[in-house]
């Protein structure tokens, strides 16, 4: 909540950064840390990334609904920066004592996450959904009716439009990008997300496994005034041996 946190650092150690955008036009925008520092990001929206660490980079492209973690081990102060604003700065002193390095590991998923993209997919599985200011596929909230049925502990692949002006979020499971090529300047094929920004008017293909819990399962565009607005919607997750709430 603050305009200008302040973060300390040792000098050539690796820290662990979590960034969490709370902007209620939910813009998408860079977020940019300053020269001197090697940064790689581990984790989105809360899930390891399929390998750890990520390439380096300075700058990252964020929702303003993201949350992202980051290794960093920096030599220099700097300021981070979100869409050119001043959101942190980051002061080093001395070099650490004992710094460590950092080597790459494959995170171990659940089984809720495993085997979602070379599953087969049958057609009464796919949706497509596109989001507006007014509604999910011109249907505004609905309470009582959901947008379709979902499958209980079988996998779904939904298709998104206009996901970049209204970020798209779902509740209970972390979605899977398969879109060839990634969605927008974030969002990675095969990596995890819980929230998703593409391109405009191009297609972003995700896939989820209806895993652990059902029942009402909540999506909605991630601008505050188009979600409460209608622009959010449910689907029942329905099938055997399914906790219940």
């Amino acid at each position: 909540g603050n305009q200008d946190e302040i973060i300390r650092m040792d000098a050539n150690q690796w820290y662990r950064l979590r960034v969490g955008i709370v902007d209620v036009l939910a813009e998408p925008d860079w977020l940019t840390f300053g020269n001197g520092c090697e940064i790689h990001q581990v984790a989105a929206d809360g899930i390891w990334r399929s390998k750890v660490p990520g390439p380096a980079k300075t700058k990252f492209f964020l929702t303003g609904s993201s949350r992202a973690d980051f290794a960093i081990r920096c030599a220099s102060s700097f300021h981070v920066l979100f869409g050119g604003a001043k959101a942190a700065t980051v002061y080093v002193g001395a070099v650490h004592p004992d710094p460590f390095e950092m080597e790459e590991w494959v995170p171990k998923r659940p089984r809720s996450l495993q085997g979602i993209a070379e599953a087969v997919v049958p057609p009464e599985n796919t949706f497509d959904v596109e989001l507006t200011r007014e509604g999910i596929n011109n249907i505004l909230w609905d309470p009582t009716t959901p947008l379709t049925t979902v499958a209980y502990n079988e996998v779904h692949e939904w298709t998104l439009t206009r996901s970049k002006t209204h970020p798209f979020h779902l509740h209970l499971y972390h979605v899977l990008v398969v879109q060839p090529g990634g969605c927008g300047e974030q969002h990675e094929e095969g990596e995890f997300y819980d929230s998703v920004s593409g391109n405009e008017y191009e297609e972003c293909k995700v896939r989820f496994k209806a895993s652990d819990v059902g029942q009402r399962c909540v999506l909605h565009c991630h601008v505050l005034n188009h979600e409460d607005n209608g622009a959010m919607g449910w689907v029942d997750v329905v099938g055997a041996n399914m906790p219940l709430n």
